[in-house]
């Protein structure tokens, strides 16, 4: 790679970086020490993508009720909600998510579930987003 290369690479990231927009989670009772971002932005398709950090996330098991997991939701106003994905929570209780979605106006929730593949959130919403729109 030449330098002309690694400019227009290090160029385009930084724009790329530029585009993103953070999204603050509010937690819930359940999880009252955790706090999460998420970062949305567009790819070349015109999808949203997210990425989500959280720290402090106490493990799933933890909970009352004890559940195995968190999944994410993309909830558009008019109601229609889409499963993301799960979201891995590693020994550091640090909560991490990657997902696509083809909604451009919307709010996130992380739900505590026993199974990932729900068509269906639970109740039990730890993590929720305003509604937002992807610049």
């Amino acid at each position: 790679m030449g330098f002309r290369d690694l400019v227009l690479t290090l160029a385009l990231s930084i724009f790329v970086l530029g585009c993103a927009q953070t999204v603050a989670f509010r937690g819930s009772p359940d999880v009252p020490a955790a706090l999460g971002e998420a970062k949305v932005s567009k790819d070349k398709n015109g999808n949203t993508v997210i990425k989500i950090e959280v720290d402090h996330l106490a493990p799933p098991q933890n909970l009352a009720p004890s559940k195995e997991l968190y999944v994410v939701w993309a909830q558009a106003p008019q109601g229609r909600i889409i499963n993301l994905g799960q979201m891995t929570v590693g020994p550091n209780r640090v909560g991490k998510f990657e997902g696509v979605t083809p909604l451009r106006e919307f709010r996130l929730v992380v739900t505590a579930e026993d199974l990932a593949a729900v068509a269906t959130p639970s109740k039990q919403e730890i993590l929720t987003t305003q509604v937002f729109t992807v610049d």
